[in-house]
């Protein structure tokens, strides 16, 4: 339960309608399992105890004494255990009979939960009337009788959650809009509904809109194919999900635990970045408290290892990409009359995209494609394969090429310093950075347009720029575009394409080394390599998309990166590289503060005018010593 995650589960056993003891014994068996793998709360189908088709058999006494005989058998089974379990049956009170959940840990009963919203089938047996009265006895327990009613962990903050009996999600107004707005996480969600074509889709479907909507943890148990077929077919999967994200699922009809890991902390985290509900509606809710030792979850979720490159079903995101890069430098473009347009290329990934950005613009303002003039600036270390490859894409595209050696202007401004060219320092890069950036902005003077930024989002984040050098442009296109996103975005480009050449050395663009090429080359196989310099891009994409989409610790971090590049890197190295990303992340944020407009991609921007509000003095010792501490 460390960093919030919490492991949970839905158990869907194998029942036998109206044979309580049966369906007590199979459950008892799941809560083992659960106890034996860790699991911190789990949650069975409706009516689990007796069956949910049991019909007017639950008027019987009989069933209704079984079930609560069965359910004290399940009570007890969670002796000396701090699992949470909830279970269902049905349970008379006061003259009425309802559909109700049980919230069980460590032998004793936390509340009972009668279903509320029923549907017109059930409303012929079970109650929705409740009442004023809050409390029922069970067992010879008095216990809270509600549906509002909010669980919480006494040791993790962020674990709490309610219990919604069936499924409401296309109701025009769900309880778990009221759970939610009264600070549950997660929705304990036991349904039992019949299976038709595409039901479980659609269930799904409405799950994954609800968990999203509401910021919230979806627990949904289906009921199992041993439900009565007189009528109908039950066996719908069963879900996990998190804020719109399915982090596991069953097959339809299946028999099985389905465990997986809510991170409660992140839905915490997006409740505070937004404007969430905090309306009660009118509704007095109860809260519970629970405890529960704190120990370290093993993780079972996928944690990607490329959080910004979208996944195969997603490959129509690079268009997306490219549509709002096009639409935003358009509207540039029309905005200041701009019919020529200036951008730097090297032969590198992030002025390939740039370029790409260009020509798409142009092809979508029908302009002709030689109104970009793509200058290519060699010097001290440029490398004859870049050089090749950017002559080679400015050609194939068919935009204006320049191409202007500015070695000798920066051995003059070297002389006009009293700096020696033989002194490879900060002075002799960065002088051929702001040189290159003078030659772009007079050219782009000159033509009576403004010059197209290609540095990208990683490069922002870790300051990894020139102040006044590659950093500034007149609109930065690339400036939410991620290293690791680059790559795939050129790919997906290249596949479009009918020339072979075009096609070649954007293949070769994709596979050379990152590098500034500001340092004398003795040869093509000793280049200055960038990640060596200041790591692997892999993983301060991941530091960055953990950092401010999820709001993660450097503790959690580090656990999620070690958890997801365990091939790769040793956690030592995760560490190392994660000192270095805080390090630059707070001292560079000068950058971001002047950092020209430019268009939000993503969810992860930095601009100070749209997304990251942060001072530029911010210290970062705090982030610095927490990860001293795994040392």
């Amino acid at each position: 339960m460390r960093d919030g995650f919490i492991k949970v589960a839905t158990a869907t056993s194998s029942i036998r309608v109206a044979d309580c003891d049966f369906n007590a014994q199979q459950a008892i068996a799941l809560i083992k399992e659960a106890i034996k793998r860790e699991v911190a709360l789990v949650v069975f189908p409706e009516l689990n105890i007796s069956g949910s088709t049991c019909g007017d058999l639950f008027w019987d006494p009989l069933l209704q004494e079984g079930a609560l005989k069965a359910l004290k058998q399940i009570v007890a089974s969670t002796v000396a255990s701090p699992i949470l379990v909830v279970v269902s049956l049905p349970l008379a009170n006061k003259n009425s009979l309802y559909n109700c959940a049980v919230v069980i840990q460590d032998g004793a009963i936390l509340a009972v939960i009668p279903k509320e919203h029923l549907t017109k089938s059930e409303k012929r047996w079970f109650s929705g009337e409740l009442g004023s009265d809050h409390e029922i006895t069970i067992l010879d327990n008095n216990v809270l009788f509600t549906p509002n009613v909010v669980f919480n962990s006494l040791v993790c903050p962020n674990f709490s959650f309610a219990v919604e009996l069936g499924d409401n999600t296309e109701n025009p107004f769900s309880p778990s809009v009221l759970h939610v707005s009264n600070g549950s996480t997660i929705i304990v969600n036991p349904i039992a509904t019949s299976l038709t074509v595409g039901s479980s889709q659609k269930l799904k479907k409405n799950l994954l809109f609800y968990s999203k909507r509401l910021k919230a943890a979806y627990l949904t148990s289906c009921a199992s194919l041993g439900e009565s077929t007189t009528d109908s077919v039950f066996g719908n999967s069963s879900f996990i999900v998190e804020s719109g994200k399915l982090l596991n699922s069953s097959e339809v009809g299946s028999l099985t635990l389905l465990i997986s890991e809510i991170d409660v902390n992140y839905l915490a985290s997006e409740r505070q970045k937004s404007n969430f509900i905090k309306e009660d509606f009118g509704q007095h809710y109860h809260n519970l408290y629970f405890d529960h030792p704190l120990y370290e979850t093993a993780l079972t979720r996928e944690v990607k290892q490329y959080p910004f490159i979208p996944t195969d079903k997603e490959s129509d995101r690079y268009d997306e990409i490219y549509t709002i890069q096009v639409l935003a430098l358009a509207k540039r473009m029309t905005h200041v009359k701009a019919t020529k347009l200036v951008l730097g290329i090297s032969g590198g990934l992030d002025s390939t995209l740039a370029l790409i950005a260009a020509v798409k613009t142009f092809d979508y303002l029908k302009m002709d494609r030689q109104g970009i003039i793509a200058i290519t600036m060699p010097c001290f270390g440029t490398t004859q394969r870049t050089l090749d490859n950017a002559i080679g894409m400015a050609q194939e595209l068919g935009v204006t090429f320049r191409q202007i050696d500015i070695s000798k202007t920066v051995l003059s401004h070297f002389e006009d310093i009293g700096h020696s060219s033989s002194v490879t320092d900060v002075v002799y890069e960065n002088a051929q950075a702001r040189e290159r950036t003078q030659v772009l902005m007079d050219v782009a003077n000159k033509e009576g347009t403004f010059v197209l930024g290609t540095g990208d989002l990683s490069e922002l984040a870790l300051g990894w720029a020139t102040f006044n050098g590659d950093h500034m442009s007149m609109y930065a296109i690339n400036g939410s575009v991620p290293k690791t996103l680059i790559r795939p975005l050129i790919e997906h480009f290249s596949k479009s394409i009918d020339s072979k050449k075009l096609k070649a050395i954007l293949d070769d663009v994709n596979v050379t080394v990152v590098s500034p090429e500001l340092l004398p080359v003795k040869n093509e196989k000793e280049i200055q390599a960038t990640e060596e310099i200041v790591g692997p891009y892999v993983l301060h994409d991941f530091f960055l998309y953990h950092l401010l989409r999820r709001n993660s610790s450097p503790k959690k971090i580090v656990r999620l990166a070690t958890y997801a590049f365990k091939k790769e890197f040793s956690q030592k190295e995760i560490v190392k590289w994660l000192k270095v990303f805080y390090s630059r992340f707070f001292s560079q944020q000068f950058k971001r503060s002047s950092f020209p407009d430019g268009p939000k991609i993503g969810s992860v921007s930095l601009s100070v005018r749209l997304s990251l509000n942060m001072p530029s003095d911010a210290t970062s010792l705090l982030w610095l010593k927490e990860l001293e501490e795994l040392n």
